[in-house]
């Protein structure tokens, strides 16, 4: 009997037996640490008997995300099918050969439960860039071959990390000496990150790549013409040329079939009507046709619905063409409610990679752990690893200037190792490593000491004195503790409060260290909490906590004109040291915990222009009327100055579509809004970036209730100035609203000067005045190009109230409220640059003649 996560019973003919050897047959695994799994099963084993004795030999919770792959007779890898036995897919061999692999790779990292389960997926991906499967740039190895050496090496070390030290790993294809400097650099900045973190950061970076998670397959179009077709989470991918030229989301697909080598794909309309066109294409062979659709069948399942389809002639579904096959395992909502309920804090050995000198993987385990040991505690030297080749049982093999060492055959024979004593052995005997050496109790921490002049320490924590309201209550939440293997941080904090209103302010994700001189790292959650509470009864009633900020604090504390200096030192120290780039690479793009329901369902799709790139709920714009056509791919994004009660209002918007021109002069005409800054063209490298929402000059459009019409265009050196008057044809109401079209910045890159883009920045401030209304800010998505000119026109408004600006906090914020702001590390170096810029040379003032409706010819 098979469950529903394609797992067998314990009983039947298929599972796992301790029968006679000659009833069974032996079968080896590669596991994505590089080490086997071998296991004897039953001739009549089905294959999720052996993905379950993986699965269970890992450990793994979240197991739907993972599969097993076979080389079938062509020499193609494919995947096997859990509910069908062994030996009706796989070509007869002793042992048969399987691969644990990735088969569903998760769009958003932060969706897996468990440490463990990312560090599969870090061992896949990292193995998918070395097989060259997911081609990177120098730049992009360069970060994520960082990431991969903090999280087996550690911090760096100086003494130990001498030159070269790299050369033994393999991180992407063709690596040369000239690269592993570059990587040793960037590993220098990874100081304090934990194996978990860089693994996370590792994922969050990668999976931004086209290819991540896709598997490729050869096809032809019905030109000809040689291209590539690949399935995601989110639809079918075509490749041409090494480049992404379509999406077929699943939103948009109807059906999709397949007649011997032919591949069919049948979309709707936008208009959703029953009308339809079928795309097809020619695969190499039945088989991988076949595959393919199997795929597709897969993921669609997997990713899109809640429960799998019950596998039944009388359900009709949007993939069925004279097949039986449905997926029958977990789907990822199933997966991601099962890892939550079952969630634990589990402690693992991550695996050492296999270096490419004279070790073993197993003899290079037992040196790495005890040799940097040794090393540390001063016994041994760190420039001269162990000689394993005259260890008994042990080879050479040289081959293309490289020594691979492998263990003899008759040492550990295949036929010896499999028992039904043995829950799980490996083909290659390894040397038991010597029991590790006593842990020391580890010391109580001191507290730190803090003046009442300063309360930021030399080791930029932050000591804030709470007391309670009238109620008793001291306003913000803590979650986290030992008992939980998490820090202690700030999960909430209430408006209103004392939390909300202390100078230094408490927010959201700072750490607590210390509670009335206690330390909290060593207690549980529920003795945390105790603290707090306790603290109540003493006199006077006064929470002292010491707390690690999650971002810069300086803006928290009263401000003074040398914060603010010291702030843009500390930038320009940041831009040159490139210390921006850890920075921004390290910061969240999607905030944790923010849902952005609103924009994934299924009716609202096509209002999206892209994806990945949906609103938060709680901070979307919602429109006026039914319920379900409410929405548009919109954000407010509100800027608080701090130190003054000034608030720079947005609204962030994507470029629009064709069919959504009427939901924006809708938002426009709601929201009251009289400036718009627009930082796109209308094509771009001939992509249609943003649909043209304005009519010609003298023309009217109508768009629903409102009556369009633009009165004036005059086009400068940077910009085009026009002017549209509204009309509400109900009510007779009128509104002139003014657009500035930014038209100097490169697609896909930044603009040369930013002198230029700062004069833009001083257009819009004068423009805007004093009003109360937001401003509409949008580019094509809505978050690169203008979180770059809210987070400039924040920092400027700030300099012009000489209040400190820490760009990383305020892009924080931002992304709190509309997720990806600023998608570039370019992007976000430019918007520093140009903050400096302004500081220094004094951009930031407004001219003297400053109005709330000054002319374009009096600012230049």
């Amino acid at each position: 009997m098979v469950r529903g996560d394609g797992s067998s019973a314990t009983g039947g003919r298929g599972r796992l037996s301790s029968t006679s050897r000659s009833d069974q047959i032996q079968c080896s695994v590669q596991l994505l640490d590089d080490s086997q799994f071998v296991r004897a099963v039953v001739k009549n084993a089905k294959g999720c008997d052996v993905l379950n004795a993986v699965l269970d030999h890992l450990d793994l919770v979240e197991r739907a995300y993972f599969g097993l792959q076979y080389t079938d007779e062509d020499d193609q890898m494919r995947w096997l099918d859990v509910n069908k036995k062994l030996r009706k897919q796989m070509r007869r061999a002793d042992p048969y050969i399987l691969y644990f692999r990735v088969k569903f790779y998760v769009q958003d990292p932060a969706k897996l439960q468990e440490e463990l389960t990312r560090y599969q997926f870090f061992l896949q991906v990292k193995s998918d860039i070395l097989r060259n499967k997911l081609p990177v740039t120098e730049e992009m190895a360069v970060s994520l071959s960082a990431y991969a050496a903090q999280s087996e090496l550690g911090d760096f070390d100086a003494n130990i990390h001498t030159d070269g030290y790299l050369s033994e790993f393999r991180f992407v294809p063709n690596q040369t000496p000239e690269l592993e400097q570059l990587i040793s650099q960037a590993h220098q900045k990874l100081i304090g990150q934990t194996p978990a973190d860089s693994e996370f950061y590792y994922l969050e970076k990668v999976k931004r790549l086209d290819l991540y998670g896709v598997d490729l397959h050869y096809a032809r179009d019905q030109d000809d013409a040689e291209l590539y077709l690949g399935v995601t989470a989110l639809g079918i991918v075509v490749f041409a040329n090494k480049q992404k030229i379509n999406t077929f989301s699943w939103p948009k697909i109807r059906k999709i079939s397949f007649k011997k080598k032919r591949f069919f794909i049948q979309i709707k309309h936008d208009d959703d009507s029953w009308f339809s066109d079928v795309i097809e294409f020619n695969l190499q062979s039945n088989r991988t046709c076949k595959a393919m659709w199997k795929t597709c069948v897969e993921h669609h399942s997997f990713f899109r619905l809640s429960e799998p389809t019950a596998n039944t002639h009388k359900v009709v579904t949007m993939f069925r063409f004279g097949s039986k096959f449905r997926y029958s395992g977990r789907t990822q909502k199933q997966t991601e409610r099962e890892g939550k309920t079952k969630q634990r804090n589990k402690e693992f050995t991550r695996s050492p990679s296999k270096r490419f000198q004279r070790r073993t993987v197993g003899a290079y385990a037992h040196y790495s752990k005890h040799h940097r040991q040794q090393v540390n505690e001063g016994t041994t030297d760190s420039s001269s690893p162990p000689d394993v080749s005259d260890a008994p049982g042990v080879s050479a093999i040289e081959g293309n200037g490289q020594t691979t060492l492998f263990a003899a055959a008759e040492e550990s024979p295949l036929s010896e190792i499999v028992s039904k004593d043995v829950k799980v052995e490996e083909s290659v005997k390894r040397t038991p490593s010597p029991p590790p050496p006593p842990v020391a109790p580890r010391p109580e921490p001191a507290m730190p000491e803090f003046t009442t002049d300063s309360p930021v320490s030399t080791d930029g924590l932050l000591y804030i004195k709470l007391e309670p309201d009238e109620r008793g209550r001291f306003g913000f939440n803590v979650k986290g503790g030992l008992d939980q293997n998490l820090p202690v941080v700030v999960s909430k904090v209430a408006a209103n409060t004392p939390a909300a209103t202390v100078v230094p302010r408490i927010i959201d994700a700072d750490q607590v260290l210390f509670i009335n001189g206690t330390s909290v790292t060593d207690k549980a959650h529920e003795q945390v909490v105790q603290l707090i509470r306790e603290t109540r009864n003493l006199n006077p009633c006064a929470l002292d906590l010491i707390v690690k900020p999650a971002t810069a604090i300086h803006w928290r504390i009263p401000n003074t004109e040398e914060h603010s200096r010291t702030a843009m030192e500390q930038l320009r120290v940041h831009i040159a040291n490139k210390v921006i780039e850890t920075q921004f690479e390290h910061l969240h793009r999607k905030t944790p915990g923010l849902t952005q329901k609103d924009g994934a369902k299924p009716e609202n799709a096509s209002k999206n222009r892209y994806l990945d790139i949906l609103p938060y709920d709680h901070t979307r714009v919602v429109l006026q009327g039914e319920d379900d056509n409410n929405y548009i791919n919109a954000n407010f994004v509100n800027m608080d100055l701090p130190h003054t009660s000034e608030v720079n209002k947005y609204i962030s918007s994507q470029g629009t579509l064709e069919h959504t021109v009427k939901d924006f002069w809708q938002m426009i005409w709601e929201q009251g809004i009289k400036l718009i800054v627009m930082l796109t063209k209308e094509y771009e490298d001939e992509h249609l970036k943003c649909f043209r929402y304005w009519p010609p000059v003298g023309e009217t459009k109508n768009h629903g209730r409102l009556e369009v019409r633009c009165e004036e265009e005059e086009v400068e050196e940077i910009c085009t100035m026009r002017q549209v008057l509204l009309r509400d044809a109900e009510s007779g109401d009128t509104r002139l609203v003014e657009q500035l079209q930014y038209i100097a910045w490169p697609d896909h890159d930044t603009p040369d000067d930013c002198h230029e883009f700062l004069k833009f920045v001083q257009l819009i401030q004068q423009r805007r005045g004093h009003t109360e209304e937001p401003i509409l800010v949008h580019c094509s998505a809505g978050v690169g190009r203008s979180g770059v000119f809210i987070l400039v026109d924040t920092a400027l408004s700030m300099l012009q109230a000489s209040v400190a600006v820490y760009p990383l906090d305020l892009l924080r914020i931002m992304r709190d409220q509309r997720p990806m702001m600023i998608q570039t590390t370019d992007q976000y170096e430019f918007a520093c640059t140009s903050i400096l810029k302004a500081y220094d040379e004094n951009l930031y003032q407004l001219p003297a003649a400053e109005s709330e409706h000054a002319d374009a010819s009096d600012e230049d």
